[in-house]
């Protein structure tokens, strides 16, 4: 399977790279775990253990199933990935923008044609869906 590739900066966000393509499911869940280990150094300025990230996503987990502290350390090396539910608290407490998580930051200010815009989110949507459907096999 091929899917977009993503860059993350110092500044905890990622644009798209149309230009270059990831090869697998491997590098996804690498750019998803050095977002996420960005993330958490931003909010409580070190890097947090496995114990107390899925302590503080379990407390935000309305909703959706908590986690184990080994599922947080799989997230944290790149080993794993969350299901999309999972994401969603992730964004919510992580304080990060969804647009973000999928690489078109400032897209909206960037292009005209909303339609586009559109396309290109459904499209993102459908490869991490994929990519989740595939780590769950």
């Amino acid at each position: 399977m091929v899917l977009p590739k993503v860059m993350n900066t110092n500044k905890v966000k990622i644009i798209m790279n149309n230009n270059k393509i990831m090869d697998n499911r491997k590098q996804f869940a690498d750019e998803f775990s050095e977002l996420l280990n960005q993330c958490l150094i931003k909010k409580y300025k070190k890097t947090p253990s496995a114990n107390f990230v899925a302590n503080q996503f379990n407390f935000r987990a309305n909703g959706t199933t908590t986690i184990t502290a080994e599922t947080a350390r799989k997230w944290m090396r790149g080993i794993a990935v969350p299901e999309i539910d999972r994401f969603i608290v992730l964004i919510h407490w992580l304080g990060f923008e969804p647009a973000q998580m999928f690489g078109i930051e400032n897209k909206l200010n960037e292009r005209s044609d909303v339609n586009e815009l559109i396309e290109i989110l459904e499209k993102q949507l459908n490869v991490i869906k994929t990519t989740i459907d595939e780590y769950k096999k």
